[in-house]
């Protein structure tokens, strides 16, 4: 669950996060009281604190652990969750985008879709500079390859400074290593 959780925050944006392609992943559940308790301050993720005063990155993993249970799902372990979403919610995402995602996703429903949780429209945001000119070159480029990968890759508008042009170095690949480079990129491997 704590990997599916990783890809969800990939991208809703991207390739393994997407409904469309039945791969859906939904996280998250009462981010609002799990913020509350969360009081974790500014440690291991963006440092970005949320209206409850914890760290982001805790407060969605603990609403996404409460929002399995309550789904009937099994929760990751909150140290392995917030390990694997430090980076994507601290570095992928832009820090007023972050806060948003989480609590989206928080406020889900057992049977809802995560995708306009992971959307500067779903969200009310303005998307990132650069957002439409990586979503035209994204989507040319898989088409060209025939589709190996998520359209949702390819609709990544809260990307950080300096995520699309690591995105758009991925789309000059070959076609059968676009993908998973694009999976690095957001999941901040190395």
């Amino acid at each position: 669950m704590a990997s599916r959780l990783a890809l969800a925050l990939c991208l809703f944006m991207v390739a393994a996060c997407g409904d469309d392609d039945g791969s859906g992943v939904d996280a998250g559940a009462g981010l609002d009281a799990a913020a509350e308790d969360a009081g974790t301050g500014e440690d291991a993720g963006t440092g970005e604190e949320d209206a409850g005063g914890g760290d982001v990155v805790t407060a969605f993993c603990e609403a996404a652990i409460a929002r399995d249970e309550m789904c009937g799902e099994t929760p990751p372990d909150l140290a392995e969750c917030v390990a694997e979403q430090a980076c994507t919610l601290g570095g992928v995402f832009r820090p007023d985008a972050a806060a948003e995602v989480a609590r989206c996703v928080g406020d889900l429903a057992c049977d809802a879709s995560d995708d306009p949780c992971y959307s500067a429209t779903g969200l009310g945001l303005d998307p990132s500079e650069g957002a439409a000119a990586y979503t035209v070159a994204c989507t040319t480029r898989r088409d060209e390859c025939g589709a190996p990968f998520s359209d949702d890759f390819c609709f990544f508008d809260l990307a950080a400074e300096g995520v699309y042009e690591a995105l758009g170095a991925c789309l000059e690949q070959d076609c059968d290593t676009v993908r998973p480079c694009l999976l690095d990129v957001v999941t901040c491997a190395e």
